[in-house]
């Protein structure tokens, strides 16, 4: 066996490089200047940091079966295990970091496959463009792009919505102009902030309750004529009252007669928006308050007024 260099198995090495490692190593190197392949060295049980130690390349480590963990193990560089082919999924597996697998060229698309996030793929320095081509939407303001930088990477309008920015950044930053564009993109919310006015909002096309969850008071509903829907949006007869709105727009808006009455509105307005004597009278206007609305002797006595109830003030009782 004199002068020829056999693949010996090397047992289970300590951390630190002793001389019984070191000689492995050496055996190692030997064999690959033979031109030994990787993977007689790894059939024999050598580590992949032997292996690189001894000189084998990462592709060479790869095809003789050592995996991207190993090779991360062994101090391969990033940029070495992508050409070796390990893939960006098993990059990651390996612990490396966004950074890093960004230096070594892989695109932020496989990036976003192997289950990087979005705060790792800005931390690592790739742009919102790239972000925007790898398919990232929600969470681009979180992270910190700007709604400017989003708009020119070409986000839509409704993406931009999606990816967190308000109202006003998305006027702001020239994604639109029009309340109907705004409306188009899915806000509602921050409206008026962002400086539209109700009248604009309800002609974009928003409903009132949207209206309401865009900021507009009650008294801005009023301005741009909003009626129906006022009760079911949530708003009272007395803020409605408050905000200017007529008993008979009252009325449209979905309160009773009742409501009315609550909310203080005179006798007169119900009679004018169309509420019946009777429905006065069961909202709790007196005979007198009915009379004074108008309603005819009639009507209040057919209203169901009691005789003993005094009606036009004069003492008369039916």
């Amino acid at each position: 066996m004199a002068g020829k260099l056999m693949l010996a198995r090397p047992t289970t090495a300590p951390a630190a490089m002793d001389v019984g490692a070191m000689h492995h190593v050496l055996t190692l190197r030997a064999s690959h200047a033979r031109g030994r392949s990787c993977e007689e060295a790894q059939a024999k049980g050598y580590t992949c940091t032997e292996a690189k130690e001894a000189g084998y390349s990462c592709t060479e480590a790869k095809e003789s079966g050592y995996s991207c963990t190993e090779a991360k193990q062994a101090g391969y560089p990033c940029a070495e295990m992508r050409r070796a082919g390990f893939s960006c999924a098993e990059a990651k597996a390996a612990s490396c970091p966004a950074a890093e697998v960004r230096q070594a060229g892989y695109s932020c698309e496989e990036v976003k496959d192997a289950g990087y996030t979005l705060k790792e793929v800005k931390t690592a320095g790739f742009g919102c463009k790239e972000a925007m081509s790898a398919g990232f939407v929600e969470g681009l303001k979180q992270v910190g792009y700007a709604c400017a930088e989003a708009k020119l990477a070409g986000y839509s309008r409704k993406e931009i919505m999606l990816a967190g920015y308000t109202c006003t950044e998305a006027r702001q930053g020239g994604v639109f102009e029009s309340c109907a564009d705004a409306k188009a993109a899915g806000y509602v919310a921050g409206l008026k902030q962002a400086g539209f006015t109700c009248t604009e909002a309800k002609d974009a096309g928003y409903t009132l309750a949207q209206a309401k969850l865009a900021g507009f008071s009650c008294a801005d509903l009023r301005g741009a004529h909003y009626v129906l829907g006022l009760k079911v949006a949530g708003y009272s007869c007395t803020e409605v009252n408050d905000a200017g709105f007529s008993s008979a727009e009252a009325k449209q808006g979905g309160f009773t007669c009742a409501d009315v009455k609550q909310a203080l509105y005179a006798c007169e307005g119900v009679k004018k928006a169309g509420f019946t004597c009777a429905e006065a009278r069961q909202a709790g206007y007196s005979p007198l308050e009915c009379h004074k609305a108008g309603y005819s002797y009639e009507e209040v006595k057919a209203a169901g007024f009691r005789h003993s109830e005094h009606v036009w003030g004069l003492d008369v009782i039916w």
